[in-house]
């Protein structure tokens, strides 16, 4: 038996992994988010509350494939190849496809790629781009540039991703000098991610002014509930003048009451909400100008309340609502965004199970962990460019989310998780040679 499966083709341990994975996620997992970009994509009305460009990429996708299965098969696809074109730099065949199934079912990859989320997108287009920048073909570094584009036309903030991939990665002339490599290497950054943030203007129908909503009058709320100065309402109410404010007294101290560092959503939603939301520029001036007031009155305030949003989303520490940070997300949502709409199998559920278990009773989905292990390789990567690519992508997009996080969303860490885990088999890989070569 052993015999047998030692011989079984790379082709075919790659075609098990994304077996399992359709087989887990099939059609596609998805939450409210993604259901409000299948309605985009349906409709071709894209707002840029989230990228225009994923539901843009949904539109012609489903000219062949209807609902998020078509999707699915792309990051996953994407995602797989791209893992092992980067091992197969470093390993045989082989192992470089065991090692990429592997990292495709390590759980906290897992768990975020199954689900069509821009952020599943993003790494997808990141680790397929990453692998063609290493080609030696000119023409296969140029798709790995188009597909970096892409992947920062996927989130708002992937662009600090990229950046590092694109300065290390990329090969320049025979002969070239470092500083003129570095030179091309960003003018190209800076063409891709013009490129990607201008089609996701010019695809842009409606604004939806994300920040106003979500993260805006969620520090709003933080600074209040951190600040140790003791605001009379007429003092907020000033402050706060023009907003959407809700309650009518006891400003302050309904901020500390509803405030919760996990979410964002019951600031501006719900009955206990602070705000309604912004519906005119006036309204969403005064949102920014009262922001503006409050982080430079209490920029202790404002750090603290930062610090504890991304530490809820790094998990360090005690989770107050495991179900905000949860690392697995099972549902099928139709666009409208229906719970279960699809029922899921059996087996579904039993995978399922195996992903919650490993998040509720193993420290492997705290995304800290990641982030301390990325810092502590990054001196080590130094001689490997690979490795060094990844760890600094994925540490530089993590450390984004401290002044913009809405939620303590796991998913914002997935990319910084799945390249922690590439680079750390690659750095493996070298130092188990070098312990075998002879001093």
């Amino acid at each position: 038996m052993t015999a047998r499966f030692a011989h079984v083709s790379p082709e075919l341990i790659l075609a098990g992994a994304f077996a399992i994975l359709l087989v887990y996620a099939y059609p596609g997992y998805t939450s409210s988010d993604s259901a409000v970009q299948l309605t985009q994509a349906r409709t071709h009305q894209y707002s840029d509350g989230h990228p225009p460009l994923m539901a843009a990429l949904w539109t012609v996708v489903e000219l062949a494939v209807t609902g998020p299965l078509g999707m699915l098969l792309i990051q996953g696809s994407l995602f797989l190849l791209g893992t092992y074109w980067i091992l197969r730099r470093h390993v045989g065949a082989r192992a470089a496809a065991i090692a990429a199934g592997a990292i495709l079912l390590f759980p906290p990859v897992l768990g975020t790629m199954a689900v069509i989320w821009k952020d599943s997108q993003m790494a997808a287009f990141l680790v397929a781009g990453f692998a063609l920048l290493g080609s030696p073909s000119r023409r296969r570094r140029w798709l790995g540039v188009a597909a970096i584009a892409v992947a920062t036309g996927l989130r708002h903030n992937a662009a600090v991703a990229t950046l590092p991939i694109l300065l290390v990665m990329y090969a320049g002339r025979p002969g070239q000098r470092r500083l003129a490599r570095l030179a091309v290497a960003t003018a190209i950054w800076i063409g891709a991610t013009g490129a990607a943030l201008g089609t996701n203007r010019l695809l842009t129908q409606v604004h939806e002014h994300a920040w106003h909503y979500s993260v805006g009058p969620a520090d709003l709320v933080g600074i209040l509930a951190n600040t140790r100065k003791h605001y009379t309402d007429d003092d907020v109410r000033q402050i706060l003048e023009g907003t959407p404010l809700v309650p009518k007294e006891h400003f302050q101290a309904h901020a500390k009451h509803i405030y919760d560092p996990q979410l964002w959503w019951f600031v501006v939603n719900g009955d206990q909400r602070m705000f309604d939301w912004p519906s005119t520029e006036d309204q969403r001036a005064a949102l920014s100008r009262a922001w503006e007031t409050l982080v430079l009155a209490h920029p202790g305030a404002y750090v603290l309340h930062r610090f504890r949003v991304f530490r809820a989303m790094i998990e360090l520490g005690p989770i107050a609502n495991p179900n905000v940070t949860t690392a697995v997300w099972e549902h099928h949502l139709t666009v409208s965004q229906t719970d279960d709409a699809e029922p899921r199998s059996a087996l579904q559920r039993a995978i399922g199970a195996i992903l919650r278990g490993f998040a509720t009773y193993t420290p492997i989905d705290r995304p800290y962990i990641y982030l301390v292990l990325s810092l502590c390789f990054l001196p080590i990567a130094r001689r490997y460019r690979d490795a060094f690519a990844l760890l600094a992508s994925g540490v530089l997009y993590e450390l984004t989310y401290l002044p913009f996080s809405p939620s303590a969303e796991f998913r914002y860490s997935h990319w910084m998780i799945a390249a922690t885990v590439l680079a750390a088999v690659i750095l493996v890989v070298h130092r188990a040679r070098q312990s075998r070569t002879p001093a």
